[in-house]
């Protein structure tokens, strides 16, 4: 048996605010998750939520974090996670010197894959979603030459136990 996640595609044209992806991730209860970042169909960035089984108020936060620091949104730019806005400012100086292409988050579309109900080896989900996130970014340059413009970090090797062990884990 393979566990396919369920998959969410949000596209931030819909969106004016960017707290509606909380919104999202909580009324679909979608806790546990690797996330993809796309514009003008470039692969921006693969992900994972960090803080798995938080509060309730996590729901979404990593994506959230990093959505609003992008510009175009209606409300004013997030103040906080100063860490998270210079690597999406970066990434965002590297997209537009590399496509010549001023960047909008209206050309932004965000692929969830919910993990919540996965069959997971370990007691801490976050490092076998890790390794899920490793081995996109891997497939990704094998395809293309290149990392993700935001993954800046290679893996570090380790070889934890993940779904695919077990032949549940399939992302298409």
């Amino acid at each position: 048996m393979i566990y396919t996640p369920p998959t969410y595609v949000i596209q931030f044209n819909k969106f004016d605010d960017y707290t509606d992806i909380m919104r999202f991730c909580r009324s679909n209860n979608i806790q546990y998750y690797v996330y993809e970042f796309k514009w003008l169909d470039h692969v921006l960035k693969y992900g994972i939520q960090h803080k798995c089984g938080g509060n309730g108020n996590d729901y979404g936060e990593r994506v959230y974090t990093q959505a609003g620091h992008m510009p175009g949104w209606e409300k004013p730019n997030l103040k906080r996670s100063r860490a998270t806005k210079q690597d999406i400012d970066e990434m965002i100086e590297k997209i537009q010197m590399t496509f010549k292409r001023t960047f909008h988050k209206d050309d932004v579309v965000l692929t969830l894959m919910d993990y919540t109900g996965a069959p997971f080896e370990l007691d801490k989900p976050q490092y076998e979603l890790q390794r899920i996130e490793d081995n996109l970014v891997e497939s990704h340059e094998l395809k293309t030459g290149y990392r993700p413009l935001g993954n800046k970090t290679k893996k570090v090797g380790r070889k934890i136990p993940i779904i695919s062990s077990s032949k549940l884990f399939s992302w298409t």
